[in-house]
């Protein structure tokens, strides 16, 4: 994962669209032709959910091509790492997107009593869905009052694990390659800031933050997700 935090980079250069960009800035026009390349096949695509609440379960009804491609089972019937597995197997060769609420490095699941029902490391995740050749994008979202506690005030453009659902529905059903699936994703209001890594090996990561209220714009932002993409070697 990225350990930036607050605020984002300052020297950014513009990949796509509004919102998605690259640091460092002079490795943004690679990023733009290596992104393009990258072909996304919405056939191939399913999807998991590790998010237990009934605001993100509802979302993810309402969609068309999310809840068709969901493999395992809800989040709220989750117990343990293997049932994740058996839905990577199910994905095997496929690419699997999958949103949850990140603590520290870990994916957790909460029931109503906000206890915990199952924590995984996100490493852990990746591996397994290596081992079963699933090319993975992790959507990690961190929770508001995670948020709030850091900055103490509010955020201007909220993008909670239901503002994920709906993005990566709208992402998902109009894009043919990574580029237009990132172009996608982002939306006015938020900074999609990718690294380097990108060039050097076969994975992106990038973090997504948003504007804090009442300060000037981008000069303050916080962190409320992050997104990893591990491509398959055959690529």
């Amino acid at each position: 994962m990225l350990e930036r935090n607050t605020p984002p980079p300052l020297l950014l250069g513009k990949i796509l669209g509004c919102c998605l960009y690259g640091i460092p800035p002079h490795l943004s026009p690679k990023y733009a032709e290596k992104l393009n390349a990258r072909k996304f096949d919405a056939r191939q695509v399913h999807f998991i959910s590790l998010v237990g609440d009934s605001g993100t379960e509802s979302a993810i009804n309402e969609t068309e091509s999310l809840k068709a491609r969901r493999v395992g089972k809800p989040a709220r019937s989750m117990r343990g790492l293997p049932e994740i597995e058996t839905a990577f197997q199910e994905a095997s060769g496929k690419t699997v997107i999958l949103v949850g609420h990140v603590e520290d490095e870990s994916f957790v699941i909460r029931d109503p009593k906000n206890e915990v029902t199952l924590s995984t490391l996100i490493s852990t995740l990746r591996s397994l869905a290596n081992k079963h050749q699933v090319e993975l994008v992790d959507l990690g979202c961190r929770t508001a009052q995670a948020i709030e506690s850091e900055i103490g005030l509010g955020v201007t453009t909220r993008f909670n694990t239901v503002e994920a659902v709906e993005s990566i529905e709208r992402a998902v059903s109009k894009s043919q390659t990574y580029a237009e699936f990132f172009e996608n994703l982002t939306s006015d209001g938020l900074k999609v800031v990718v690294d380097r890594t990108f060039v050097e090996n076969l994975s992106l990561r990038a973090d997504i933050y948003s504007e804090i209220q009442n300060q000037p714009f981008w000069v303050k932002s916080v962190k409320v997700a992050e997104l990893f993409v591990s491509f398959k070697r055959s690529q």
